[in-house]
């Protein structure tokens, strides 16, 4: 039975993946389908090891509840696809509207976007003398930055900017023709590398290399290609930060990467969605929607107020994965939405999150500004890309972004007004 789900499971994943990829589409399905697939690695580590990997190890007879939590996984993945197609035929308006802020950040000078980067490089450059003495010491030292984050208590409150820049010179790029792209997102890249968050820092910038591709029409393999350059970098720090926090590199690397990689929550977390199938409405309430609300904690300033042990990912974690380092483990999209509403959640979330993805592209196809068609590829490479493995509380990156690029587009709006007038 299980390996009979296994199978169907990636075949249908493969196929929608494969089939929106031959025919160069950016849509919901085509960034949703990767890390749902790579969720079977994680479920097969388990069922290979009799449940013994891993998170696997925490859970109560895990064997009998993996059919039930590869159903779920697997239906929740054809709800939204299902989701999605039933939205391709809705067409909106083409608008010729841009928003002023828009007009006036594309039609500025390449200081624009310099500046922004600068903002964010003279902010890394003070972090990395605040807390190691210098810039080669302080990317040395990535698997410290929690404790230096402890000890010293900096902010990395301007990185973002760059990020915003990026996207700038992206749209330049190709209106203007714009020289050293590649340049700026790699700088921008190095920055946020810093802090170990590269895999969402990758996925922040991989809008920009899609508008950067796009003249006319999308060569969307090149893109990806580009893409996954910047992933084998990424890897690399990964590597290098493991070694950093290890001390000694170890023998068995590869094995132990493996387990980071697979077994411990960096793909979609089976023992996580077991342990939901199990507890909620039998110990663990079932939360009505509120934790479909947790992506406007971050935004909103919440976690700074209130901390983040209300939140579902961090209550499943203390609860139940109680003595594993680290913070709240995502509870896969589908988890969370039975952690919502039970069945009825994993049958209409994620078919709604399917349709609503899908209106969503519509509307940014026929939109003429590209800081909205940039705001959707946001929301595919952050979310979408991301909700197998994780949850709603993972809206809050692309918000956070959201932010950042409206406080840009007014203040270079205001300037752009103060000098005309």
């Amino acid at each position: 039975m299980i390996e009979i789900l296994i199978s169907f499971g990636i075949i249908v994943g493969v196929f929608f993946f494969i089939n929106d990829l031959r025919y160069g589409k950016i849509s919901p399905v085509l960034f949703f389908s990767p890390m749902y697939i790579l969720g079977f690695l994680n479920a097969l580590s388990g069922y290979l090891s009799n449940y013994s990997a891993g998170y696997f190890y925490y859970v109560e007879y895990p064997g009998e509840y993996m059919p039930l939590a590869l159903l779920v996984y697997v239906g929740g993945f054809l709800l939204f696809v299902f989701g999605v197609f039933c939205a391709k035929n809705i067409k909106w308006k083409v608008s010729d509207h841009v928003p002023y802020f828009e007009r006036v950040m594309l039609s500025s000078a390449p200081w624009v976007c310099w500046f922004l980067l600068v903002m964010a490089l003279l902010n890394f450059l003070y972090v990395a003398y605040v807390t190691s003495g210098g810039v080669l010491e302080f990317l040395g030292s990535i698997a410290l930055r929690k404790y230096q984050h402890e000890d010293v208590g900096y902010s990395t409150f301007l990185y973002p900017f760059s990020i915003i820049g990026c996207y700038v010179y992206a749209v330049n790029r190709i209106k203007r023709g714009w020289n050293g792209f590649g340049l700026y997102a790699i700088i921008t890249l190095l920055i946020f590398a810093s802090e170990g968050r590269i895999t969402l820092t990758l996925l922040s910038l991989a809008p920009a290399f899609f508008i950067a591709n796009f003249d006319g029409g999308l060569n969307i393999k090149k893109v990806l290609l580009q893409i996954f350059a910047l992933m084998v970098l990424a890897v690399i720090f990964f590597v290098l930060r493991y070694i950093s926090s290890a001390g000694d590199s170890s023998s068995d690397l590869v094995d132990v990467l493996f387990s980071l990689l697979i077994d411990r929550g960096n793909v979609p977390n089976f023992p996580v969605l077991i342990v939901l199938l199990q507890k909620m409405g039998k110990g663990l309430d079932f939360t009505g929607g509120l934790n479909l609300l947790e992506g406007f904690a971050y935004p909103l300033g919440l976690v700074k107020i209130f901390g983040s042990d209300w939140m579902l990912p961090w209550i499943i974690k203390s609860s139940f994965f109680y003595d594993d380092p680290g913070g709240g483990l995502p509870l896969t999209i589908f988890g969370a939405s039975y952690a919502a509403f039970g069945f009825a959640g994993v049958l209409v979330l994620p078919f709604f999150m399917g349709f609503f993805s899908g209106v969503f592209g519509a509307a940014a196809i026929s939109s003429r500004s590209y800081f909205f068609k940039i705001f959707y590829l946001l929301y595919l490479t952050t979310f979408i890309f991301l909700a197998a493995k994780t949850d709603f509380s993972q809206l809050s990156a692309m918000l956070v972004i959201a932010e950042y690029m409206v406080a840009a587009f007014v203040f270079f709006g205001v300037i752009g007004f103060l000098v005309k007038n």
